[in-house]
């Protein structure tokens, strides 16, 4: 939940799509365990040929062989952590330019270009220096301690074998052998050091999915939990106390009744908590006390697909996905049939506009597409009754039209609600007096419930809300 955008869009990009992983698992599979196998078998061999003819030959091999494993084993381990500091500094400059990109209209707004620039040239500055870093540790492992070491082997292979020629105990020709037999042994051994440290580099990315994949969802169901049958949609919070962070209690013993076919709108001070409501609802979140009902079922009790799949929710910008205008409202339900997709567009007031557009149903939608937000908002309204639910959420579904798109949107809403338990959360008080009640939230709570008269009458908080809102007209 914490983890930037852009750092999961790299993760789930450039990380799963790393040629390494299926290269590095593919290659072990079909080609470097016969690699390993021949190796091990070549080094068993030269090593008995080599203690058969000269065993202090075989001693001075092996005393090499043990510090160079380790700092083989060393360096790699080093470097690995090199490579996988590099795959996050490659995802924090990913996160950085997605939310130049995201935010390129806020930048130009507020005039903030030198700012984006500054800011994605200092993080290739700090890339640059941590380039330097590796090409020292890539120099380091071509030219440092190993190659000092393969250095004293061959020097001291040749020098001990001199004195042991001027001594008489071997001849020139026994040189030559054991000389091809000792880099005979060194060479399988090295190439399976190589080719294991080679499989922890391309498995970097792999360890990177994992970190992913071994995220706990902290929404589950419950082992075996059953599937709610067709509900009625009456709904209840009972004593529900929730925060976002301990610390900070935003719901404190909150308690509200929906009857089945009700509408009922939430409204009160910013930061009351009203989509929090929603969220909890829809379980996003689960409250820290209490229970959220839907038919008398605890939400925590039941298989969570089948509650989503009998709720509609239009939130205060739908997103338009690249595709057709009958894929975007086919999203609520993937295999609708066309008698439904149609009744979906009607009952949402679409039919006007989708007869306008050259292409009908197939016009393409899409970033960059002219389309206001009024039809923007019908288009969410349609997707949300496709599946035909039994309650509907909207979640400031104005909050970014204009009065006249406002009262058209809102119009639909009223004729779509008389049918669903509705839930309908708006900053705006007058657009939702159709609503059957008007539950004001503040103070960690419900403050009152009632008709836009009683409010008046009966709470403070709404009319003091309805009084700005009508000396601001």
């Amino acid at each position: 939940r914490n983890r930037p955008i852009g750092e999961n869009m790299y993760r789930t990009s450039e990380d799963i799509g790393n040629e390494d992983i299926y290269s590095g698992l593919t290659g072990m599979v079909t080609d470097d365990w016969m690699e390993i196998f021949e190796a091990i078998y070549r080094a068993a061999i030269t090593a008995l040929l080599i203690s058969t003819i000269e065993p202090r030959i075989g001693i001075w091999v092996f005393c090499y062989f043990v510090p160079w494993s380790i700092m083989v084993q060393k360096y790699n381990t080093w470097y690995k952590q090199l490579k996988f500091d590099d795959k996050t500094l490659s995802q924090e400059r990913y996160a950085v330019m997605r939310d130049i990109v995201a935010g390129l209209k806020n930048i130009k707004a507020f005039g903030r270009k030198r700012w984006a620039e500054h800011r994605y040239f200092g993080i290739l500055n700090f890339t640059q220096r941590w380039h330097y870093k590796w090409l020292w540790a890539q120099w380091l492992g071509a030219q440092g301690p190993m190659k000092i070491l393969d250095i004293i082997l061959n020097r001291g292979v040749f020098i001990w074998c001199a004195i042991m020629v001027m001594n008489g105990e071997i001849t020139i020709g026994e040189i030559t052998v054991i000389t091809f037999l000792v880099f005979e042994f060194l060479k399988p051994f090295k190439g399976v050091m190589e080719m294991i440290q080679r499989f922890r580099m391309k498995l970097i990315p792999a360890e990177r999915m994992i970190q992913v994949m071994d995220e706990i969802p902290e929404i589950q169901d419950k082992p075996n939990a059953p599937s709610l049958p067709p509900l009625k949609g009456d709904v209840e919070f009972r004593n529900v106390r929730f925060g976002y962070i301990p610390e900070r209690v935003i719901l404190n013993n909150l308690n509200l009744k929906v009857r089945a076919g009700e509408t009922i709108a939430l409204v009160g001070p910013s930061g009351a908590g009203k989509s929090t409501i929603l969220n909890l609802f829809l379980r996003l979140a689960d409250p820290d006390a209490g229970q959220v009902l839907i038919d008398g079922y605890n939400l925590k009790d039941i298989r969570l697909k089948s509650f989503i799949e009998q709720t509609g929710v239009v939130l205060q910008d739908t997103f338009l996905f690249s595709g057709t205008i009958r894929e975007n409202v086919m999203y609520g339900d993937l295999y609708t049939d066309e008698a439904n997709l149609l009744a979906a567009i009607e009952e949402a007031d679409l039919s006007d506009f989708v007869a306008e557009q050259p292409d009908g149903l197939d016009t393409w939608l899409g970033e960059g597409t002219n389309i206001s937000g009024g039809q923007k908002q019908r288009l969410g309204i349609a997707r949300a009754l496709i599946r035909h639910p039994k309650v509907l959420l909207f979640d400031e579904p104005t909050a970014h039209l204009d009065v006249q798109s406002e009262h058209h949107v809102m119009k639909t809403i009223q004729k779509v609600t008389r049918t669903h338990s509705s839930f309908i959360i708006s900053h705006r008080l007058s657009p939702i007096q159709f609503a059957d009640r008007i539950a004001v939230i503040a103070n960690g709570g419900l403050e009152t419930i009632g008709t836009h008269k009683e409010l008046l009458a009966n709470s403070k908080i709404y009319a003091d809300l309805w009084r700005e809102q009508e000396e601001g007209h």
